[in-house]
Parts: structure tokens; sequence; C-alpha cells
């Protein structure tokens, strides 16, 4: 349904996200959120690598690196684009008409931006086991509570946790 999207850099901005942790004010430079008239997302390279400098809430300041197919989408929406314009030239607003919009054509009742933000961490902490601080810091969290609260561990999960107290036997 992404696919269908006509804007390149709308149907790029809704596959970043949730391969980034971006928030939508972050992605789409909404300086009413608080930035010092900082953009909020930049592209910084470092020996050969890239990264998302990414000013937060509470103008924090994190750093998200480019893998793979967010890498490729970024850099080509970067291609021609000065140091301090916009990286995703769109409205908030828009970006979330699409995702309504994605939502009907698949058959979900509640899609939204900020559940990117869920499944993002959810697939690092959950899926993937990576270890909570790194998990913190891609989010731009200061507290575990706050990260915890965006994990969903499935059913699946949860029966091999228990599984691992070695309590539980095949009958």
């Amino acid at each position: 349904a992404v696919r269908k999207v006509r804007s390149r850099t709308m149907r790029s901005l809704l596959f970043i996200l949730p391969l980034t942790g971006l928030r939508i004010a972050e992605a789409c430079d909404d300086r009413s959120v608080g930035s010092k008239g900082l953009t909020k997302a930049a592209i910084v390279r470092s020996n050969n690598e890239y990264f998302l400098r990414v000013h937060g809430k509470m103008e924090k300041t994190r750093t998200v690196p480019l893998v793979g197919k967010a890498k490729e989408l970024v850099l080509d929406i970067a291609q021609g684009k000065k140091i301090d314009e916009k990286l995703f030239d769109v409205n908030p607003s828009s970006v979330r008409y699409h995702m309504r919009r994605i939502a009907k054509k698949i058959g979900v009742n509640r899609l939204y931006t900020h559940l990117m933000l869920h499944s993002f961490i959810t697939d690092l902490l959950v899926n993937r086991e990576v270890p909570l601080p790194v998990v913190m810091e891609l989010a731009g969290h200061s507290s575990a509570a706050t990260t915890m609260t965006y994990a969903h561990p499935t059913l699946e999960k949860k029966r091999v946790a228990v599984g691992k107290l070695g309590y539980m036997k095949d009958a």
C-alpha cells in the first residue's frame, strides 16, 4: 500500500519511520516543537558511514545510524538538498492522512505515525534482543521505564521466556 503513494518523499518517509524511530515532528522538521531553529533531522557522514542527527523532544540530540534500506532511502531524498534544508519537506497532517489511507487499504483500524516508534522499539528490544541502553539512546529516551512502555512482547516471546524456567514440559 505504501508503494502506491505518489510522492517519492512521502513514500520514503513512510518506510523510514519504522526503520529509524523518528517521530513525525522530527522527520517533518516541525519547528513549533522547539528546536532553537535547528534542523530537526540532518544527515551526518563519518568514515564512510551515514547517520541521522536528530534534535528531538526536550532539546535532546541523538544519532541514529543509517543502514540498509533506511540509508538508501535517506540518501536518495537528500540528493540535491542544501545542508540546512529540510530533509523531508512534507506536512505532518499529510503524513497522517496517508497513514489513514494505508490503514484502510490493508484493513487495519488503527495505524498512526507514533505506532512506528512502538514498532521500532519492539523490534529492537523484544525481537532482536538489543540491549535496553542502546534502544533508549536510539529512541531519545532518558528513562528505561519510558522505553519499556513502547515494547510489546508477543505471546510466543512470553511463552519462550516462561519456558526458560524449565517448569514447562511438553505433556
